[in-house]
Formats: structure tokens, C-alpha cells, sequence
């Protein structure tokens, strides 16, 4: 009997030390992080790519605040959300997504996924409910070899004006990108938050600052000895593609404001805010 009483004691102060190491989900300023899926839901989910209509559904269904997409633009001036700059690999397709309009990209199938092509921005947020509910991160794909880069950079940032202009999500897309986008961008006269795709340090800061960003994109791993700084210079902070549920409890140590993450069911359900009802198709 004092063996088991014993016992006993040790469960309970177990049960209690895990109360007290649960990670808090309040960000810096106050509110709780947000959390997105990465790729829409994420790459790992065997029945569709990312980057699709069918997982972005799923991260809105199970709860979370909305999700990643990666955006490119067509030949013909069309947003659509891939992740490569070359088809080559992941579809029947070859070549880089800029050099073929809508119509031929239309065309072009998934190859582990045959029933499924690439999707177009435009009718993938149409087609979202309630979608002024969500958020969305546009991660603004931009290949250094393009022959003529400046232009495209203003090419793919009007894109994205006018789809938030005809949906009204301005305030509902976050865009990421480099430093030339993003400043592109700005020139255009986009006004959503705008993410510097970059590692955070005392000069990055300074200089998303003078340049009027929103805040960083960076890896979940990154070093993280200037978040805090970034945070007292009002820079929000995004991390990106943690795979697991070690990974996710990593990225929420380091207090972001926001985690776009491969594994969203393990993070949400860690935090109290999965929608069990919810069924996975």
C-alpha cells in the first residue's frame, strides 16, 4: 500500500509539472499567435497537394486561422499558386510557370495527384467561405534568373492588388517576399502587411524599420536572439514550416505572432482550439 501511495504522489506531481511547463499562446503584443496552415494544409496530406483549394479548406475545418499559399505568376499575367519555379517533377508539365499562360497551365497535372491541376488564385479565393473570417500569407515566389525581373516583380504585385481590391481582402493577405518585392509592392501602392522574407538581425531590423514593413518571415529554427528586439521595434514576426508537434512547441517558445505550420492538427490540438467536428476528407 505505500508502494502505490507512493506511486500515487509521483503521478500526480508528473501531472502537475506538465501543467505548469504548457507553452502560453499569447503573443508579444498581447493577442494569441495565429496560427496558419503551411501550403494551405500542408504538404504531407496524401489525398491532394499543397497549395490547393481542398487543403486550405481543411486548415479553415480543423480550426485554424487560415493559411499559406505560395503565389506565382502565369505568362499571361494570372496569379496561381505552386511552389516551384519549374513544373518539372511534381507535374506532366516542364518548364517555369512564367512561361505559360493560364490556358496550357490549365492543362497540366499533378503527378501523384491525377485528378487535381494547379490552381488559379483568383478562383481558389473566390471559392473560400467566409474568407474575410481567415487569414491568408502570400509567399511571392520571385526566380533571380528571370530575364526581366523589375518587371515582373510589378507584374505579379498589381496581380495581387487586383484580387484584393475585387475581393476586399487587403486587410485578410499577408504578403512575403524579399526585400525588392516588397519595396516593389509598396511602390504600387499594396497596403497589405507585408513580411520580409529574411534571418532577423540588428541590421534587418533597422532596416524593415526605415522601409516600413510589417514584420520577418523566417524558418522556425532560425536564431532567435533578436526577436524581442524586432518585437520592441513593433515588427511582427512569422515562423514557417515547423513539421511536428516538437517542432511546433519549438516555434512557440520563441513567441511569434504567427506560425504557419506542416503539422496544424497537432499545434491547434495542443492549444485547445481544434474543431473536433471537423472531419478530415
Amino acid at each position: 500500500m505505500r508502494f502505490k501511495g507512493i506511486i500515487l504522489i509521483l503521478l500526480v506531481l508528473f501531472s502537475l509539472s506538465c501543467k505548469k511547463e504548457k507553452i502560453s499562446d499569447e503573443s508579444y503584443f498581447g493577442s494569441k499567435v495565429m496560427i496558419i496552415g503551411h501550403r494551405g494544409f500542408s504538404s504531407y496530406y496524401l489525398k491532394s497537394p499543397g497549395n490547393t483549394l481542398e487543403t486550405a479548406l481543411i486548415s479553415i475545418g480543423i480550426g485554424a486561422d487560415g493559411c499559406e499559399f505560395d503565389v506565382q505568376l502565369t505568362k499571361d499575367s494570372v496569379l496561381v499558386f505552386f511552389h516551384d519555379f519549374e513544373l518539372d517533377g511534381q507535374t506532366n508539365g516542364n518548364g517555369k510557370i512564367y512561361d505559360h499562360t493560364l490556358e496550357e497551365l490549365s492543362k497540366i497535372k499533378y503527378l501523384l495527384f491525377p485528378n487535381i491541376y494547379i490552381q488559379c488564385a483568383d478562383s481558389v479565393m473566390e471559392k473560400m467561405p467566409n474568407a474575410h473570417l481567415y487569414y491568408f500569407s502570400f509567399d511571392c515566389k520571385i526566380d533571380n534568373d528571370h530575364e526581366a525581373l523589375a518587371e515582373y516583380e510589378s507584374m505579379l504585385a498589381h496581380a495581387i492588388q487586383r484580387l484584393c481590391n475585387r475581393l476586399s481582402l487587403t486587410n485578410n493577405i499577408m504578403i512575403e517576399g524579399t526585400e525588392s518585392f516588397l519595396l516593389t509592392a509598396k511602390s504600387v501602392g499594396l497596403t497589405n502587411k507585408m513580411f520580409w522574407i529574411n534571418n532577423i538581425t540588428i541590421e534587418s531590423i533597422a532596416k524593415a524599420k526605415m522601409h516600413g514593413f510589417y514584420g520577418f518571415s523566417s524558418k522556425w529554427d532560425s536564431d532567435d536572439r533578436y526577436f524581442e528586439l524586432a518585437h520592441q521595434n513593433n515588427l511582427k514576426i512569422m515562423l514557417y514550416s515547423p513539421r511536428n508537434f516538437t517542432e511546433n512547441k519549438l516555434s512557440l517558445k520563441k513567441r511569434p505572432d504567427i506560425i504557419q505550420s506542416d503539422d496544424p492538427i497537432s499545434i491547434l490540438k495542443y492549444l485547445e482550439r481544434y474543431n473536433y467536428e471537423y472531419i478530415i476528407p
